[in-house]
């Protein structure tokens, strides 16, 4: 039969929770619901000095009366169990129970008579714990902790053991013995503890080993007689630990170890790691202080890392949302990640950073070439990458990836319009670094009672590995961030899709009414002049002169309304699609030169206040003007004559521009609809049709908006607003 291959999984398959086994400084007792003995540790008669029967109930004795109250919460599962301290056959135990495959566990570990006094440890632990509260920096905090904890416990080494994005561990602090070779920043491989180790570390927290050469104690019977399984110990204060993790501990030279987890959120962040020379037990009482320090670390950074989250977290939206604001208004993404302060590159730290969409790129900062560009987004494009994508290592992730990337290590992609190869592309560059190891990673294959294994580091002197191909990772909220901005910048493109779409439809819809109109417009006139160039002709004909020139002054003006329509539509087609360059005008100088060349003798225009001098483009603002007084004395004079008010008022940011008449006014049926292209409120009335509507058009292309007011027989006002400073629409 073939061996299978020895790999890392081999270490992952060990059943460390049932390891059927406890270490020999304590005994255990199992009991059913009716209170008799399931299982016990082999030393537990000779330890408690009784026999103790399996499948029977405790002989009345010294061990029944001392656990009597205890194992009577063993028929009622819902008990709340906890810790205490008794003495039994002259000696002082700590009684630690939990619950276990339908068995009350019982533990019992024996003090040392060396043990510290609990009260002095009280007071101690108390000042340790605040001392470390204090603290909120992780670098310090984890400084603290160890200095504490070694002041606390007495062992000859403490470590805090930072757990890294790929699952090895770094020593991140340390105290130790003056004589003992330092292990700070020191790197251990992920496999040092492996996966089932990882889970049982957040299940039970704090794990010690009195004597790392100790023998281990069977519990008897193999199998929980309830179940027909291995007892599961994952809770045990007592459980025996794995051959080879003793075996790393012997190659390390300790004698005694207690290792307690930091977990942050449900994540195991790292570890509290003490090692002994020799043998050292650590008072129940003592090590659960030890675990509320650990517990008050665990808490800080994680208050810390949320801290440092959010404020990254609120930076990035804060520029966000000026980016995605800049898109929406500007309509043109590539433009609005790139130009301007922030740019997309200020978003999330990188080297460079490239925006594509539709065929073109534009690149800030240190990029790939526009052809590695290409061929990334080629690249995205094969795999069907329609969510964010990240490497931080892309030689090691696909060898046509690493020859897109031309050099660059860490590629963050996020979709924004992948359907036209719409993606924002940060780059980062190589970080070459060198890891310190604790010991060469690798381990070695040695063939043991059960067959081949991979064996623990004989040897953890300082050996140094520099790592090449890879840049500084993407963090989690620098992720998010990209993710979110995807997002928001795919709604932001289908938002403007949706509206040029619209803008179509709407612009055909007013293309055909235009033509209707337009067509029935000049129709009327050509018709009139055709009519009367044949009474003219006639007229010569027969020699019937005034005839001649009455006819002629009428054809004149129908050309001159032919005219004044061609030109209303040429104003209105040219509105709103360029930006005319904006200068100071003197709306009083524009509305003098408006009454001068429309307004008839009979009709009074006044300004009431002071106009301003506006930050616009001349031609349009005479062009708003023009079409508003030309209206008010048009619809709002009778018979020649009347009075006309145009006035200004400061709205702070902008300013107010009224024109207002005297006629006859308008029913709020027609609010809206005088603005809009070829609606004449009376359809007799020989007005085009155009002039308010590009009034509208002109006013809200500069950002301002424009809208009327009226009753019947009080006239009508018509407003529009215009900002102070253009440059802010």
């Amino acid at each position: 039969m073939t061996q299978a291959p020895v790999d890392l999984t081999s270490c992952d398959k060990e059943p460390i929770h049932i390891p059927g086994a406890i270490q020999p400084h304590g005994v255990l007792l199992a009991f059913d619901a009716a209170g008799r003995l399931a299982m016990r540790s082999a030393n537990a008669p000779e330890e408690l000095g009784e026999a103790l029967a399996l499948g029977e109930a405790l002989p009345p004795g010294p061990v029944a009366t001392a656990l009597g109250p205890l194992i009577a919460l063993a028929a009622d599962a819902d008990a709340r169990l906890g810790a205490t301290a008794l003495s039994l056959g002259g000696r002082a135990w700590d009684v630690v129970p939990h619950r276990s495959g339908g068995l009350l566990v019982v533990e019992l570990e024996a003090r040392w008579v060396n043990d510290p006094a609990l009260e002095e440890f009280a007071l101690r632990a108390q000042a340790a714990i605040a001392r470390v509260g204090s603290e909120t920096v992780v670098e310090r905090l984890l400084e603290v902790a160890v200095e504490e904890l070694r002041g606390l416990t007495g062992f000859d080494r403490v470590m805090a053991y930072r757990f890294q994005p790929d699952d090895s561990g770094l020593v991140a602090a340390e105290s130790k013995r003056d004589d003992l070779v330092p292990y700070r920043g020191h790197r251990y491989p992920a496999t040092d503890i492996p996966a089932q180790a990882r889970r049982l570390y957040t299940i039970n927290a704090l794990r010690l080993i009195v004597d790392v050469g100790y023998e281990a104690v069977p519990v008897e019977p193999v199998v929980n007689p309830l179940t027909g399984a291995s007892l599961d110990l994952s809770h045990s204060v007592l459980r025996s630990v794995s051959p080879i993790h003793i075996e790393y501990l012997t190659n390390m030279g300790v004698g005694a170890s207690m290792s307690i987890s930091l977990v942050v959120g449900d994540r195991l962040w790292g570890l509290l790691a003490c090692h002994h020379m020799g043998p050292m037990h650590v008072p129940y009482a003592v090590r659960m202080a030890c675990n509320v320090m650990a517990q008050v670390v665990s808490l800080l950074v994680g208050r810390a890392e949320i801290a440092a989250a959010a404020a990254l977290r609120e930076r990035s939206m804060r520029l966000q949302t000026v980016l995605v604001q800049r898109i929406a208004v500007g309509g043109d993404p590539l433009a609005g990640l790139l130009s301007g302060e922030p740019s997309v590159q200020d978003l999330v730290p990188s080297d460079g950073v490239a925006v594509a969409l539709g065929g073109e790129i534009r690149t800030a900062g240190e990029t790939p070439s526009d052809d590695g560009l290409v061929q990334l987004l080629a690249w995205l494009r094969g795999r069907g990458q329609r969510t964010l994508y990240a490497t931080h290592r892309a030689p090691e992730e696909d060898a046509a990836l690493a020859a897109a990337l031309e050099g660059m290590c860490g590629v963050l992609a996020t979709p924004f319009f992948p359907e036209q190869d719409g993606y924002v592309l940060w780059f980062r560059k190589e970080e070459i670094e060198t890891v310190r190891w604790g010991g060469r990673p690798e381990k070695d294959v040695k063939v043991g009672p059960l067959g081949p294994r991979l064996t623990p580091r004989g040897s953890f002197e300082e050996w140094r590995e520099t790592v090449r191909g890879r840049s500084r990772q993407w963090l989690e909220v620098e992720l998010q961030t990209a993710d979110r901005l995807g997002n928001e910048m795919r709604q932001v493109s289908l938002a403007h899709a949706r509206a040029r779409i619209q803008s179509l439809e709407k612009s055909n819809e007013e293309l055909d009414r235009m033509t209707y109109v337009v067509s029935h417009d000049l129709r009327a006139p050509l018709r009139a002049i055709a009519s009367l160039s044949e009474f003219v002709e006639q007229d010569m004909e027969e020699e019937n002169w005034e005839q001649a020139a009455e006819n002629l002054r009428t054809l004149r003006g129908r050309v001159v309304r032919l005219d004044g329509l061609i030109r209303s539509i040429l104003a209105y087609s040219r509105a709103g699609r360029t930006r005319a360059p904006i200068e100071a005008v003197d709306v009083a100088e524009v509305v003098t030169d408006t009454v001068a060349m429309i307004v008839p003798d009979g009709v009074a225009v006044e300004v009431r206040g002071k106009l301003p001098v506006l930050q616009a483009p001349r031609a349009p603002l005479q062009q708003i003007f023009l079409n508003l007084i030309d209206n008010a004395v048009k619809y709002g004079t009778r018979d020649g004559a009347g009075r006309v008010e145009v006035r200004g008022v400061d709205r702070g940011s902008y300013w107010q521009l009224t024109v207002a008449d005297e006629g006859p006014g308008l029913g709020p049926e027609h609010f809206e609809r005088v603005f809009q292209l070829f609606n004449r409120v009376e359809e007799s009335s020989d007005g085009t049709g155009i002039g308010l509507a590009t009034v509208r058009r002109v006013v809200e292309t500069y950002g301002g908006r424009v809208w009327v007011e009226s009753a019947e027989d009080e006239g009508a006002r018509f407003h529009f607003t215009w900002p102070k400073s253009v440059d802010l629409v």
